[in-house]
């Protein structure tokens, strides 16, 4: 038995090395003005048909393809590809299990091998081929049937692990099983599902615990909820015969203006969008309502300066944020552009806004005149009411911090969290809050779940909310966990209330929870998007007797 994984996409991470390679290709050879987007537009195309595109000629690349190969590994493969999260664990699993493992990719022989020994995949990995081998652009069928030929395996024996339309393709023509992995974002899902592969997964680390499934129950008992795990048959030879039932899409959001960003995000979802596609153009949606807590129009710190935070985090750990950044529209993107085109995960301030002019964005955004005459009005007060005006940065006290959070699954059972906000209103400058910081403000993981909170936001990062509530999914449900969350906080601090939770768990379990008495929250699961209201969890034990 052997799983040959499609390298990039599944176990590895190239996007942002391919967008700054094609960028480089794009300019070096004479489209000087060349922009991101262009470079992005390219990704899965072998560095000759780029020449060929630029150059309108067809013609031997090679010195030229050795050339560009060479600087890919030593600028780009060192600095922006990374391994994706638990890939070489899944690797070491899969071997202890008896299984061969092969690598099939469209990359050059060089970066094939460059790679495999900079990830320490070298002992792991039996075979490895490029395409450019056997003389394809792509692994086509011919690719994986000599992976398998080295591997000496029987390709009805073997499993193919790809992020793309083509890769499915090539694995059914070879006579495998295909695995699509969704969490690569070259690959467009919709034509990944409309190749109808045998099974379907968020993430490649997904293997190993589909090849040594476990049946997972829940029981409520003494209104107590229990996990119960009975093991099932290891999969064995009938491999395209194991299906995967898709996952029900979801889409949960914080405060009832969180209904306009679900209603966005389910229309994403409705057509096999990605669960992180659906949380960005949610909050996008959120983001222009001309909210006084979310967006431009949010209210500004205290020297009447609107400073926008926002974060997003995939199910694969994957994250980016923004933080106190002036003159943007849309922080959510931003952040999203963060995550997939650095190596970083927090930009702020002033570098954030330099980051968004480099992409080519207006950076020059202004709040409102209603915005800033609000500010006007409550700064003349609270200096009015005091006798002698203190430093205009403690003039006011902290209000209005209503963030939205939102939360989504995708038919391929993927997660995403993200979230937006202008901060609490009249804020001192600089002042951060949870939402740019995953792990407090928002967290993801395809193997557990996703939360985001809302509130005042020091509270969720001295208790790493989001991260917590997710952590507990492991042992109960999402609202559950959500509210275990909550407890933690209200046992240790009584007086912190201002804090509420929106999660989905990686079963597809989803909700609102709040130690704020009442809590809005907006959510789509496959009808109309609604509005509901949670109240605090009760008192358990713990606190009655403490």
């Amino acid at each position: 038995m052997a799983v040959i994984f499609d390298l990039d996409g599944t176990l590895v991470d190239s996007r942002e090395a391919f967008i700054w390679q094609n960028l480089d290709i794009l300019r070096r050879y004479g489209l000087t003005d060349a922009t991101i987007d262009d470079a992005v537009a390219l990704l899965g195309q072998t560095p000759d048909k780029i020449l060929e595109k630029i150059t309108g000629t067809k013609r031997d690349f090679s010195e030229e393809v050795k050339a560009i190969d060479e600087s890919y590994v030593n600028s780009y493969m060192r600095s922006y590809v990374k391994p994706f999260p638990g890939a070489t664990e899944c690797l070491k699993k899969l071997k202890k299990m008896g299984f061969k493992i092969g690598l099939a990719t469209n990359t050059s022989p060089l970066i094939l091998r460059e790679c495999v020994e900079w990830f320490g995949m070298s002992d792991l990995v039996d075979a490895a081929v490029s395409a450019a081998e056997v003389g394809n652009e792509k692994p086509a069928p011919d690719v994986l049937m000599e992976v398998s030929k080295r591997l000496g395996v029987d390709p009805s024996q073997a499993i193919y692990v790809g992020d793309t339309s083509t890769d499915i393709v090539a694995a059914k023509r070879a006579g495998m099983a295909s695995f699509a992995t969704l969490q690569g974002g070259i690959g467009d899902q919709a034509k990944i599902l409309s190749e109808k592969p045998d099974v379907i997964i968020p993430s490649a680390t997904w293997v190993c615990r589909l090849l040594s499934w476990k049946e997972t129950k829940w029981d409520t008992e003494g209104g107590e909820s229990r996990r119960t795990v009975s093991p099932t048959p290891t999969f064995i030879s009938t491999i395209p015969m194991l299906p995967i039932e898709m996952a029900k899409p979801v889409a949960v959001a914080t405060w009832n203006f969180g209904l306009e960003g679900v209603k966005v995000a389910s229309s994403v979802l409705k057509v096999n969008g990605s669960a992180l596609d659906a949380v960005e153009q949610g909050i996008r949606a959120v983001e222009s309502m001309g909210l006084r807590s979310v967006g431009i129009s949010g209210l500004p710190n205290t020297e009447g300066v609107v400073e926008l935070d926002a974060s997003i985090m995939n199910g694969d750990k994957r994250a980016g944020a923004v933080a106190a950044v002036t003159g943007v529209t849309h922080p959510i993107s931003l952040a999203r552009k963060v995550m997939e085109l650095t190596p970083h995960v927090l930009i702020v301030g002033e570098g954030a806004r330099k980051f968004a002019k480099a992409l080519g964005w207006d950076t020059e955004a202004k709040p409102p005149e209603s915005t800033m005459e609000e500010w006007k009005k409550m700064r003349e007060s609270a200096l009015s009411s005091m006798p002698r005006p203190p430093d205009p940065w403690y003039w006011a006290n902290p209000q209005n911090h209503d963030t939205v959070g939102l939360v989504a699954m995708d038919s391929a059972g993927h997660v995403a969290a993200g979230a937006s906000t202008s901060g609490l209103a009249y804020k001192m400058p600089g002042r951060v809050g949870d939402t740019p910081l995953p792990g407090s403000g928002t967290y993801a993981d395809d193997e557990l779940g996703a939360a985001a909170a809302t509130g005042i936001g020091e509270i969720a990062i001295r208790f790493a909310l989001a991260h917590r509530a997710v952590e507990l999914m492991a042992d109960m449900p999402a609202v559950d966990a959500a509210e275990e969350a909550l407890r933690e906080i209200r046992r240790q601090e009584p007086q912190s209330t201002e804090i509420s939770l929106v999660v989905i768990d990686s079963r597809g379990n989803w909700g609102g929870a709040t130690l704020r008495g009442k809590f809005q929250y907006a959510a789509w699961d496959g009808d109309e998007a609604r509005l509901l209201e949670v109240l605090s969890p009760p008192r358990s034990l713990v606190e009655f007797h403490a």
